[in-house]
């Protein structure tokens, strides 16, 4: 694996050296200023980011290229959640008057997925041509796989009559989600597209939730044994293996296609930390160290981090590890800024509040240093950086 043991000797240091090491220079730019709140946004490898936004009547789809800025709904109803892909393609739910459907939007043409009397939700879409939403009545909810080229739904757990949760997919054909099974807990089942099979991942008596697949075969997940714990499953050689064991709760793990998992958990039972687990070398290793709530952490596939954390009890700021010191503050500010993405480049987005309205706003951070004569700071998606 590339530059592994690099990076964990970078982090060994970090753990090891004082919070005066964090830097507050901040190098970020505000995309959006109105008078309503623009929230949750993601951003795709090439730097294009789609978030959604009030626009004085409800929420809205907005889809940012670097230059323009585009709104993709515009409507009389509450549109939610975007998630794009590599390839620029991008799916939310929204309502159509009656219940929330799902939506595709393919580069040029909105396609509606769905249209029937349940709540469709959450959908996500990988880079190959294929979504997947969960959907239905409390109480019964499917998951759900569209394929984009043929055009066809697949109903992945019609033969349960209990609700399924938190579906994502993967580059490589796999769909993984959490199931209520017969005893009333959420187990982890797995898909393959290409083999049309489907596979219980975990078979116990507290519930599984919240699992992440990357594009290498392996899963991760948090279950409840007595307090909350991360667990990782290798598709190939069909092992589970409990990465983390204390009496205190591990929450929000993610894992990239290098084999790095990051996650948030209680240290000492004090606050929450930032824990980076490698694969390869089976080490597991805590990024912060301090008095504050260190939490949401993301990873990309070049192994950097990002979370949010309050700074002295105040507000909340962004926080950048990058495999090399300092660890990097990159917001500064007043206000609370919240969920941190990465993408594979370094360019972080978040909505943070701003202003005197006090309505959140998308910020993006961009890592590369502008060294031409203008004074204009930092190179951003479609800026040239000499």
């Amino acid at each position: 694996m590339k530059n592994v043991l690099r990076i964990f000797m970078v982090v060994m240091f970090v753990v090891f050296t004082s919070t005066a090491l964090l830097s507050a220079t901040v190098h970020a730019e505000q995309l959006t200023d109105n008078a309503y709140n623009d929230i949750n946004p993601q951003i795709n490898s090439d730097g294009y980011m789609v978030w959604y936004g009030h626009d004085g009547n409800d929420y809205e789809i907005f889809l940012y290229d670097g230059t323009d800025m585009t709104q993709l709904t515009d409507n009389d109803y509450d549109d939610w959640s975007p998630w794009i892909n590599d390839n620029g393609q991008v799916v939310w739910y929204g309502h159509d008057g009656n219940d929330y459907e799902i939506f595709l939007y393919d580069g040029t043409d909105t396609t509606q997925l769905t249209t029937n009397d349940d709540h469709d939700v959450q959908p996500r879409i990988n880079d190959n041509g294929y979504v997947v939403w969960y959907g239905g009545v409390s109480g019964h909810q499917n998951v759900y796989l569209y394929d984009i080229a043929a055009e066809t739904t697949t109903d992945l757990t019609s033969a349960n009559s209990y609700d399924a949760d938190s579906p994502q997919i993967s580059n490589d054909g796999y769909v993984v989600w959490a199931w209520k099974d017969v005893t009333g807990d959420y187990e982890i089942f797995l898909y393959d597209i290409a083999a049309e099979t489907t596979t219980q991942l975990s078979d116990t008596t507290y519930s599984e939730a919240d699992p992440q697949i990357n594009n290498d075969g392996y899963i991760v997940w948090r279950g409840s044994p007595n307090d909350i714990e991360i667990f990782l499953y290798d598709i190939a050689t069909e092992i589970t293996t409990q990465l983390t064991d204390n009496t205190y709760n591990d929450l929000n793990a993610r894992i990239n296609d290098a084999g790095q998992v990051v996650w948030q958990g209680y240290e000492g039972g004090a606050d929450y930390e930032i824990f980076l687990y490698d694969i390869a070398t089976e080490t597991t290793i805590t990024l912060t160290d301090n008095d504050s709530s260190d939490e949401y952490p993301r990873i990309n596939n070049a192994g950097q981090v990002v979370w949010y954390a309050y700074e002295d009890e105040s507000d909340k700021e962004i926080f950048l590890f990058d495999g090399s010191l300092p660890i990097k503050q990159i917001t500064d500010n007043d206000y609370d800024d919240y969920y941190p993405r990465i993408n594979d480049d370094g360019y972080v987005v978040w909505h943070g509040k701003a202003g005197i309205d006090d309505t959140s706003e998308i910020f993006l951070y961009g890592p590369k240093e502008d060294d031409d004569d203008d004074d204009d700071g930092w190179c951003f998606i479609n800026t040239v950086c000499k």
